[in-house]
């Protein structure tokens, strides 16, 4: 049984490691940051493998440890979720900004080619 809560708050700190950042416009709530840490650890997938009041124990005491602060009504300020990164390494929300980059750039040409056509 303790080797199992070990190895549940190890996972759960690897997880603040990568996907949890405390930022002061942060804001997430408790449901957010608990289905993204079931998706990413599949073996905690359900309340049968970690229970909910037991992640909501490790986020509480992350919270308190870096922000001083307690949740109010299951939201954090101060504690951010970051975006995971896409199967292809790329950080989500660059991939997103270099699509309409290039949408713009196609409309562009369109429009500069009616232009000349006319």
């Amino acid at each position: 049984e303790q080797e199992r809560e070990e190895q549940q708050q190890k996972d759960f700190n690897q997880f603040c490691r990568e996907r949890v950042e405390v930022k002061p416009s942060g804001r997430v709530h408790i449901s957010e940051l608990s289905r993204a840490f079931r998706e990413q650890y599949g073996r905690y997938r359900t309340t049968e493998q970690m229970s909910d009041n037991v992640l909501k124990g490790y986020f509480r005491a992350f919270a308190k440890r870096n922000t001083g602060m307690k949740g109010r009504q299951g939201f954090y300020k101060g504690i951010a979720l970051k975006e995971r990164a896409s199967a292809f390494g790329a950080d989500p929300a660059a991939v997103q900004r270099l699509k309409e980059e290039q949408e713009r750039r196609q409309e562009e040409k369109a429009k500069v080619a009616r232009i000349l056509s006319v």
